[in-house]
């Protein structure tokens, strides 16, 4: 996932953390966090909770397509977000929208987002 990867180094990097910074704050390894820089390796979603608190980042930040954070104003509401994410979710293969549902399903075990 080059987004996810990408954005991982981008929100360090701007929180002017180094990698090793982050593996002590996350009690994981430099290598973890260099592997998840790479893209080799995936963090999981408890993972994903800690680097979203350390970060000051939420989570859709690091898998949305710059055309989806496009449609969010700078305090993080929604213009049109919702008609950009349908007519993305159009565009899904098969494959595509199993990985939606398993990440919606992720996402409702967040008790953020879940109701």
């Amino acid at each position: 996932m080059d987004i996810l990867r990408n954005r991982l180094k981008q929100a360090r990097e701007e929180g002017g953390h180094t990698q090793a910074e982050l593996a002590k704050a996350l009690a994981v390894s430099v290598q973890t966090v260099c592997r998840w820089e790479t893209g080799s390796v995936t963090p999981r979603l408890r993972q994903m909770q800690r680097i979203c608190g350390y970060t000051g980042k939420p989570l859709y930040w690091f898998f949305a397509p710059d055309s989806i954070l496009g449609c969010l104003t700078q305090d993080g509401s929604s213009k049109n977000l919702t008609a950009e994410i349908a007519a993305q979710c159009q565009r899904l293969n098969y494959d595509g929208v199993k990985r939606v549902k398993q990440y919606a399903e992720d996402m409702a075990c967040i008790p953020k987002y879940s109701r």
